[in-house]
Order: structure tokens, then sequence, then C-alpha cells
């Protein structure tokens, strides 16, 4: 049942007639949106934070997020009804803000969605722009964070372990090394959002913590191509 709210006074129609399309891309948007909303409300947080790398994967939950809070300012600014009001004061609840009026998609994107670039040496200008110009184009606060020195933190202690520096292979590692190192970028990676996620509220004054948005692609966790803990 994907309604952005449940009151008493609505139907209990799985989908409403009002806000239902035909295309399937805009349906996935549509349920996608919801589910997200849904789980925030009912979770005490106050908003989603998601690792931005510059490629498909993470867009695609950063346009889910923007769907959401879409379909979140369409309703409330739309007919005036109970699942309006409904809505709204959800809305006003979960930001801690009983004066609360969205006037904008971007104004509610901005404060739902917190992206962040975590780049390392290896990281290319071409992603950092592509991040940053999707978060400018949805409007989602966005940050930089520089990961090479906590990467490298991991890296030392095994260094001294192994008598030997761990390479890439296009620094003449092996396949074995080049893949470990991948796997750690993306585990830091994760375990600095998780504490962002934590501490980020607390710079932008917004009340409770932020949720993770994981990035993970279903087609490769299928077929076991993925990194474990990955927040890449």
């Amino acid at each position: 049942d994907y309604k952005l709210a449940t009151c008493p006074e609505s139907d209990s129609k799985a989908v409403n007639e009002f806000n239902y399309v035909k295309e399937r891309e805009s349906e996935i948007g549509w349920a996608g949106g919801c589910y997200l909303w849904d789980y925030l409300r009912r979770s005490g947080a106050c908003g989603y934070f998601l690792p931005l790398s510059g490629g498909a994967d993470s867009a695609a939950v950063a346009l889910i997020v923007h769907h959401m809070c879409d379909n979140i300012f369409n309703i409330v600014n739309g007919e005036q009804n109970e699942e309006a009001k409904f809505c709204l004061a959800e809305l006003r609840r979960v930001l801690k803000d009983p004066d609360f009026t969205p006037q904008s998609v971007k104004d509610l994107t901005s404060r739902f969605l917190h992206t962040c670039y975590m780049k390392s040496d290896v990281s290319s200008e071409e992603t950092r722009e592509r991040a940053k110009k999707l978060a400018d184009e949805i409007g989602s606060s966005h940050h930089e964070i520089d990961i090479q020195k906590l990467w490298r933190g991991f890296i030392d202690p095994v260094t001294k372990v192994l008598k030997k520096t761990p390479k890439f292979e296009h620094e003449g590692g092996s396949s074995i090394e080049d893949l470990s190192l991948q796997n750690l970028q993306a585990r830091t990676r994760m375990i600095l959002s998780y504490f962002a996620a934590q501490v980020l509220p607390t710079k932008c004054d917004l009340p409770g913590y932020l949720l993770v948005a994981g990035s993970g692609n279903l087609g490769e966790s299928l077929r076991g191509y993925l990194t474990k803990y990955d927040c890449s």
C-alpha cells in the first residue's frame, strides 16, 4: 500500500488514483519515494545521507530521494484534502518545525538529502564534477570529504606486517592487492558515512540523525560481484 500518508479518513486503495502513473519508470520512482518517506517518518530520523560517487548507482538513489520530496511537495501544495493535511502534519513532525511549509521541491530536498563526495588520490575530477552537478540540480545539501589519510591509516599497519606496501595494478601490484585496496576504499567510505550521518545534523542544526542510503546494485548482489559493507 504505497501512499504518502495513511489517515482514518483516507480510503484503502493500494494506489491513490490521483497520483497513479502508468509509465513504468515513473511508477518505480513514485513507489520508491513513498517507501523512503514511510520509512523516514517511522524511524525518528530527520533525513538521508548518501555518498555520491559521480556514478549511475548513487545518482539513481539520489533521484529517488528527490522524487520522494517531489511527491511530498505536490501532495502538500495540491488539493487541500485530508491526505494533504496529514502529510503536512507528518512533515512538520519529522522536521520538528510546527510552522514549516515547503516553498519548492529543492527546499525539501535540501532538508532531507545530504550528499557527500568522498574523494581519494585516485578519484577523478570528472566524477567529482558529476556529483556536484547532480547535487546542484536536485538541491541536496552537498559536502566533500577527503578519505586519503583515513584510507592510508588502514594500510600502514598492514604494510609493517607484510614488509611491503600493497599497490594497485597500474602501480605494479597484483590483482589481489588491487582488489583489496579497492575494497578498503569502499569500506572506509562506509565507516565514514555512518559517522557523518550521526554528527552532521549537529552542524546543520537538524533534529535527530540521518539514515545512510545505500547504492548497492541488485544485479551485482545476485551475482556476488560486490564489496560487502560497501558505501561507495
